[in-house]
């Protein structure tokens, strides 16, 4: 979620390796049941709630044609959910930052809101040093990233957050958009069934995703709980979060194109048809190789 580099802003003022495949007959089942249990399987609008990390709960509806809600708080309905996929057209799962904007969209909201309350910036810089040190794969990172989102907006009102996540994720799609990438979503949204998953927050995720055209599109990110101290994550969409979150949706990973830069999302890529890194570092690309079963690398603009 926040890069060094963007810290540093804030501090300055292959070969593709096989692996076994699930079996598909998974898939045939899951999409066999989906005229039974819904009558029809397109997607209208679709909503996500998760708790990771504070609570083994997961609640999660999921609209399908305006028509039908599955509650997956309960274990029998969750183990009935179809994918969205029925026909096997290619899924694609893209990763937002690094991929579809070039810059990390919750560490240029930080950098703002630090920007109005410049004395929080001491507080900022232990959990920034640990999360500059740690590996993106591990646990640390994640944990650091949650700290320093919750230092940085202590006190702000939903409101007030909101306000701030529009504007950020508007200016970034205008600023910082990677034109290739979501030119290529919107072709995989014509292709097949389509998701966002991202760590960074609904809100600021949501502007950016309709600043750069790309409405309605499926979004799986992180959520934020207002408390009278201030916003705090509780459901932070990153690892093994994101398969669940993208599970909850109706996105079957194993079906799926993945598009990532980034290390984190090597849960994902070990369940993917195909990993494709776009704009990686060497040392992600190295890791998502080993971790996938088919990948290929692009350098997107």
């Amino acid at each position: 979620m926040l890069g060094q580099s963007e810290w540093q802003r804030i501090m300055a003022g292959p070969k593709p390796t096989r692996r076994n495949r699930p079996s598909a007959a998974k898939g045939a089942d899951a999409a066999a049941q989906a005229p039974e249990i819904f009558g029809r399987t397109d997607v209208g609008l679709a909503s996500v709630g998760a708790v990771h990390g504070e609570s083994s709960a997961v609640t999660v509806v999921v609209k399908v044609s305006a028509l039908a809600a599955v509650d997956l708080s309960r274990p029998d309905e969750s183990r009935r959910l179809p994918t969205v996929n029925p026909a096997n057209e290619i899924t694609s799962i893209f990763d937002l930052d690094g991929v579809l904007t070039s810059e990390d969209t919750m560490s240029s909201l930080v950098r703002a809101r630090l920007a109005a309350r410049p004395l929080r910036f001491a507080a900022a810089i232990p959990p920034f040093l640990l999360a500059s040190a740690a590996p993106p794969d591990g646990a640390l990172k994640p944990a650091m990233n949650r700290a320093i989102v919750a230092l940085t907006l202590r006190g702000m009102t939903r409101s007030q957050y909101e306000e701030l996540a529009a504007v950020t994720g508007r200016a970034m799609a205008a600023r910082t958009a990677v034109r290739q990438a979501v030119a290529r979503c919107q072709c995989a949204r014509g292709r097949g069934p389509t998701i966002v998953a991202t760590a960074s927050e609904e809100n600021l995720a949501r502007a950016f995703l309709d600043g750069v055209g790309l409405h309605g599109i499926p979004l799986a990110a992180s959520r934020l709980d207002f408390t009278p101290r201030g916003p705090r994550l509780i459901a932070h969409n990153v690892g093994e979060a994101k398969i669940d979150a993208v599970r909850a949706l109706g996105f079957a990973p194993e079906d799926a194109l993945l598009y990532t830069d980034s290390a984190s999302d090597l849960p994902l890529a070990r369940l993917a048809r195909r990993t494709v890194t776009v704009n990686a570092a060497r040392r992600s690309i190295a890791k998502l190789t080993d971790a996938s079963a088919d990948i290929r690398h692009e350098r997107w603009r």
